[in-house]
């Protein structure tokens, strides 16, 4: 089986952790008469066979940024002078692990297998928005702008009303995504909360939250512009606008 350039852009719709069951919805060139849920399972076994976890992490040193906007406030997390974590201030933090209702972690043997297993029940149309959301989130001079090059989206899913509770990007900061104004980041994280719905698995029930995420570069939206509304004003918050990626940087 070959992967579709479509599939490789949202082949990592696989969860941090694992939990989740995007990976189900890749699109895929699948030929007549081949099994889908052996495809599915190549898929599943490609993205963690990608894993090396023999490799060791070298410990993370993080400068942490402010960004005021109207109203709120976004933390700019730089790793090891390398990476960028952007997130809402008041997110759960991005390594605080899904567990189990008890208290009791959850074992790597339950989601780092092939097989896995998934807190959200697979669905191509959730899938597809999810894609779709950012790739109108930029313009195509944007898009255009960062070469090919993807970012990574991880959201927290709330295990019992199936909405998305946190978003976090991540990039390279020697990439054209530090130079994209804050309220890009801003305007998919309101749609992803407010457009995904995400149906919970008994699995992901038993969890405080699901968690779900992928690599995607955007393609940018059709117009290539924002749409004003009739009253001539932008609805999302300016901030003020005193550095490349918008809003008002503050450092501790």
């Amino acid at each position: 089986m070959r992967l579709t350039y479509k599939a490789l852009r949202g082949a990592l719709l696989v969860v941090s952790l694992g939990l989740t069951a995007c990976v189900n919805t890749l699109e895929v060139a699948i030929p007549n008469g081949v099994n889908a849920e052996n495809c599915r399972k190549q898929a599943i076994g490609n993205a963690v066979d990608y894993l090396d976890l023999s490799v060791p992490i070298p410990p993370e040193v993080s400068v942490f940024e402010t960004i005021e906007l109207e109203d709120c406030t976004y933390i700019r997390e730089i790793v090891n002078e390398g990476s960028v974590y952007l997130y809402k201030k008041g997110s759960r933090t991005r390594k605080d692990e899904p567990t189990y209702l008890n208290g009791e972690g959850v074992p790597k043997e339950v989601y780092m297998t092939k097989e896995g297993r998934f807190a959200v029940k697979p669905d191509v149309a959730i899938a597809r928005t999810m894609l779709e959301i950012v790739d109108e989130g930029f313009s195509i001079s944007q898009a255009d702008s960062l070469n090919g090059i993807n970012m990574f989206i991880a959201l927290r899913v709330s295990s019992t009303t199936g909405k998305v509770t946190d978003v976090y990007f991540n990039y390279a900061t020697s990439t054209y995504y530090e130079k994209i104004p804050i309220e890009v980041f801003y305007n998919i994280e309101k749609r992803m909360k407010d457009e995904l719905l995400f149906e919970i698995t008994d699995f992901g029930k038993s969890l405080t939250y699901s968690s779900c995420g992928w690599a995607q570069c955007p393609k940018g939206r059709e117009d290539d512009g924002l749409t004003m509304p009739e009253n001539g004003k932008l609805t999302l918050p300016s901030g003020k606008l005193k550095n490349p990626i918008g809003g008002t940087i503050v450092t501790p």
